[in-house]
């Protein structure tokens, strides 16, 4: 009978420490902006550097527990994934819409094609499924960073399967980019404790 409660007791330990663990709000979005953790990938091409991030459905929550913010609260879907990808010079000085410029006009074409062509230019594919891009947003950062940011979102259908993020930056001409977040990464996201 003994060796029974201990064996219940062990069982039960260990299903405990290899299940999920609960996070507040802040030690999610910790957990979550950790490169150990899997969702932030980096590529360096021609002295731009491309740093992509992936926020979860667990991220945007909270955020939305942390910021009071009913409004996105209430918006919440487990399928909700937002991608950040932040384009900045590897030098850290230049602005990022000046690398490799020949003619004074070209960054005003570069903010054109971020604000309006990028969009076509971004394929993500979830398992065999191409997921569509609901809405991209380009934040230029002026003169206060060398750094320019592009955030879009779109819905996950299995989390089983990876994520592979591919786009093609034409305004610097990089050829395809591919980040991709394994099933691995995407299953071993903790749950928010409220």
């Amino acid at each position: 009978m003994q060796v029974n409660k201990f064996l219940v007791l062990g069982l039960s330990l260990l299903f405990i420490g290899c299940s999920k663990s609960n996070l507040s709000p802040k030690e999610m979005i910790t957990w979550l902006e950790d490169k150990e953790n899997g969702l932030i990938k980096q590529e360096i091409i021609d002295g731009a550097k491309y740093t992509v991030t992936l926020h979860p459905s667990q991220y945007l929550e909270a955020r939305a527990i942390i910021e009071n913010d009913s409004f996105m609260l209430a918006n919440c879907n487990d399928q909700n994934c937002s991608i950040i990808v932040k384009m900045e010079p590897t030098d850290n000085q230049t602005q990022f819409l000046k690398l490799g410029v020949v003619q004074k006009e070209e960054p005003f074409g570069r903010i054109n094609y971020y604000m309006n062509g990028f969009q076509n230019d971004i394929k993500i594919l979830n398992g065999d499924d191409t997921l569509t891009v609901e809405n991209l947003i380009y934040e230029r950062l002026y003169n206060v960073s060398p750094a320019q940011l592009i955030l879009f979102g779109f819905k996950v259908k299995n989390f089983n399967n990876s994520i592979k993020v591919i786009f093609e930056d034409r305004a610097i001409n990089t050829g395809k980019m591919q980040f991709e977040f394994s099933s691995d990464v995407l299953t071993s996201i903790p749950r928010i404790k409220i």
